[in-house]
């Protein structure tokens, strides 16, 4: 999955991200511009997600998520249940994928999200602190597990934790943090993540 971090625009339309996001706003009848007030994402940069101009980070999906209130996996992917919407399948591989310079994400729970979580392997693509304009925060519980290499997990106001493969992490989602490549490996860790609305 290394080459995960690299999803655009165009892969992202072939999923119909840009025409669920349009499907969902006009559902609501809202404008661009209502829709950018509440989800706190400029008109510009909506216009391109709905265009398919646009590969939108993480936070980006899930203020805009908040805004058109759906969860993040009904707007990320669209499956067909196995048995009304209590059991959903997830085959080897057939996770959407998405994702941006920071983080790669394939989503391994189906949509809609029948279970208030999102589940997805994430792999962890930056390799320094600086390269984040600023924490990320959301109104979440999280909880990840690393299933290979190293991470160092910041927290506004806490000090830096190291993590290996075996390690958990459960953290209020409100918190500011980042996390990056922990130790010299060239390759990027891995963490199976969960997360769900608080």
């Amino acid at each position: 999955m290394t080459d995960s971090v690299k999803y655009r625009g165009a892969e992202q339309e072939a999923d119909g991200l840009g025409q669920r996001a349009k499907a969902l706003r006009l559902a609501r009848n809202l404008t661009l511009d209502a829709l950018s007030r509440q989800c706190g994402v400029s008109r510009a940069s909506l216009s391109k997600i709905e265009r398919g101009e646009m590969s939108p980070t993480y936070e980006t999906l899930r203020k805009l998520a908040n805004g058109l209130d759906v969860a993040l996996t009904t707007l990320v992917v669209k499956t067909n249940p196995i048995r009304d919407d209590d059991i959903q399948i997830v085959r080897s591989g057939e996770g959407k994928r998405y994702g941006n310079p920071l983080y790669g994400y394939e989503l391994l729970s189906g949509s809609p999200d029948v279970l208030g979580q999102t589940i997805y392997i994430s792999e962890i693509a930056a390799q320094d602190i600086d390269a984040f304009p600023e924490k990320h925060s959301h109104d979440t519980i999280d909880f990840f597990y690393v299933l290979e290499g190293r991470i160092s997990a910041h927290f506004e106001g806490r000090e830096v934790f190291e993590l290996a493969a075996g390690d958990s992490l459960t953290f209020d989602g409100r918190r500011p943090h980042a996390f990056v490549k922990g130790g010299t490996a060239t390759t990027n860790p891995k963490v199976i993540w969960v997360s769900r609305p608080q």
